[in-house]
């Protein structure tokens, strides 16, 4: 049996070009490890809403991977991301309970510090929303 080294030569900065221009490769990347820019695995009650300060966004696209719990059929909870005066959000819907782990995409801002914050939604109660851990990150 007989290979062809070229072919790996010529195929790795095939698919690191493909990866630079935006196209999708199966597979490739699957294992790249998220830099949070703002992080907690601290757990705590939404209440009334809760910031969490981030410095130095490098700009573009956010994700925020979130481990929380929502007790009651009409609670939810926003998801805002605020800097320089505007503010991107999402919403996380009941989960009976449970904790879940959920990612949520957040749209682009430019470079800034600003705050993530988590917000009651649905109903006026403070009760029932909790945010086990979350990672902000460039998405």
């Amino acid at each position: 049996m007989t290979f062809s080294l070229r072919r790996v030569f010529v195929a790795a900065p095939l698919v690191g070009l493909l990866m630079a221009t935006g196209v999708v490769v199966p597979g490739a990347g699957e294992a790249e490890a998220v830099t949070c820019v703002r992080s907690s695995n601290e757990p705590d009650s939404v209440l009334g809403g809760i910031g969490y300060g981030y410095r130095n966004w490098p700009g573009g696209d956010a994700k925020v991977r979130v481990t929380y719990s929502i007790t009651g059929t009409v609670k939810m909870i926003r998801v805002r991301k605020a800097q320089n005066g505007s503010s991107t959000s999402t919403t996380l819907l009941g989960t009976r309970g449970r904790k879940v782990t959920k990612t949520v995409s957040l749209n682009y801002q430019p470079r800034g510090d600003g705050t993530l914050w988590f917000e009651p939604r649905g109903d006026s109660s403070t009760t029932g929303r909790v945010i086990y851990s979350f990672c902000l990150y460039k998405g």
